[in-house]
């Protein structure tokens, strides 16, 4: 998967905001002992997340936020060299309505104000799409897994020579249940 992301966001105050994500995909899927290549590109879904600064202060900060992906990406692309559409994992949109829950925490550490413990959590709920690929007179459903993601990790403002850098190193945990086709 290649993409082109773009974020925009406003706050409203000190403790309120807004973020929107936006996407432009090319999914890419090889199958070697055929040398079959199936290749989709389109706008993504777009995601709004609007967030709350629970805790700001000097070293330790708590947001939280909730909002929905729209679905926005096609569901139907074809691929160049069959007439039967690609899975829906390779299209560049989901064709339903998803909530996420955000939530990201940071601990700055006193012997050094520059170093932080950072924890990002995110739990996504997948609605249905009920009208994937339309067979025989009837639209089948498919519903990606519901899932939880959680990084933690620590973050660094280095300065060497003239130039500032921002390192990190993170672990992440990815937990996704079962998709489903036709609730089942």
């Amino acid at each position: 998967t290649q993409s082109i992301l773009l974020e925009l966001g406003y706050a409203f105050s000190n403790r309120f905001s807004v973020d929107g994500f936006f996407a432009y995909l090319q999914q890419d899927r090889l199958i070697h002992f055929s040398n079959d290549l199936t290749r989709t590109r389109g706008i993504g879904d777009a995601v709004f997340l609007f967030k709350y600064n629970v805790i700001t202060g000097d070293f330790t900060n708590l947001t939280l936020g909730i909002g929905p992906k729209v679905p926005l990406g096609a569901t139907d692309h074809l691929s160049d060299n069959s007439p039967i559409p690609p899975a829906l994992d390779l299209q560049s949109g989901s064709g339903a309505w998803d909530a996420l829950l955000w939530g990201q925490w940071s601990q700055s550490l006193a012997f050094r104000p520059s170093l932080s413990l950072v924890s990002t959590a995110i739990y996504s709920y997948r609605g249905i799409n009920d009208e994937y690929q339309y067979q025989n007179g009837a639209c089948q459903t498919y519903q990606f897994g519901q899932d939880v993601q959680v990084m933690l990790g620590l973050s660094d403002r280095l300065l060497w020579k003239q130039s500032i850098f921002d390192a990190s190193l993170l672990f992440r945990y990815r937990f996704v249940t079962l998709e489903l086709f036709n609730a089942a």
